[in-house]
């Protein structure tokens, strides 16, 4: 890493705050956030978007479920353990490891079912039901799992571009980071208001001098932390504007609420 530029580019940051960056790596970066507000902001700003997709993709377990596994295993005065009474396994720093403690709580309940139901055949039937739906919760995990490594992928992808998008005069405290590789593009948005049922926030690619649509979406308080949106081949900078519902073919200026440059 050879300028601030280079850092800010090349996943370190990112490495860093998850905690598996080098040793040398780790006392640079250490050693420039009181000197540089940029790097020291980007780590704020990265740990905000870890925090947030830990939060946005915890899996709730279904509302009846210590009931369905009580009834399964006819357990009468005995407790169900702690760790069935949580709401939902948070993803946090390293993502995968919810996915990991899911999966081997899906798997210590089979195998505590099947002791139980070796006694008649009508409880091996039962024990199979409940397998099957455990099963099935732990596949959505696995897809929730999946889809946030793809961001963290391009979170630690050391050709990607971190653009971070100041908040304009129509909404002077949001602010954006938009996260590029040449052709993905990953928006993360702090501080913006809820958009209305009627309207959307759209991205544009300012390239060669003219807008171009890179994509809508929403806040709403049930985004994830990094939003996907269209691929982008070149820009000279984005910028994000209020539009109505659907997005428009150009932007309305007067409603731009951040704006940064490549």
């Amino acid at each position: 890493m050879t300028s601030n530029e280079d850092i800010l580019n090349s996943g370190s940051i990112e490495a860093h705050v998850l905690a598996v960056s080098s040793t040398e790596d780790s006392d640079l970066i250490n050693s420039l956030t009181s000197a540089h507000p940029d790097v020291n902001n980007l780590i704020l700003e990265s740990e905000a978007i870890l925090e947030d997709l830990a939060l946005h993709q915890a899996v709730k377990l279904p509302e009846n479920f210590k009931d369905r596994v009580r009834k399964g295993l006819e357990i009468k005065d005995e407790k169900i353990p702690n760790v069935l009474e949580s709401s939902s396994f948070y993803l946090w720093r390293n993502i995968s490891i919810a996915a990991s403690f899911a999966a081997l709580l899906s798997i210590g309940a089979n195998i505590y079912l099947s002791q139980k139901v070796n006694s008649t055949e009508s409880a091996l039937q039962l024990a199979q039901q409940q397998s099957q739906r455990l099963a099935t919760e732990t596949g959505f995990i696995k897809e929730k799992q999946e889809e946030s490594q793809s961001q963290l992928k391009v979170l630690l992808n050391e050709g990607k571009k971190t653009i971070l998008l100041k908040g304009q005069a129509f909404s002077p405290q949001s602010k954006a980071t938009v996260y590029w590789n040449g052709e993905e593009v990953y928006l993360f948005a702090n501080n913006f208001p809820l958009n209305s049922k009627e309207t959307q926030y759209q991205l544009w690619a300012i390239v060669e001098g003219v807008p171009v649509d890179a994509g809508v979406f929403d806040v709403n308080g049930n985004s994830d932390g990094l939003i996907r949106l269209k691929n982008i081949s070149k820009a000279s900078a984005f910028a994000v504007t209020i539009e109505r519902r659907g997005g428009n073919k150009t932007p309305s200026l007067e409603k731009m609420i951040v704006l940064g440059t490549v």
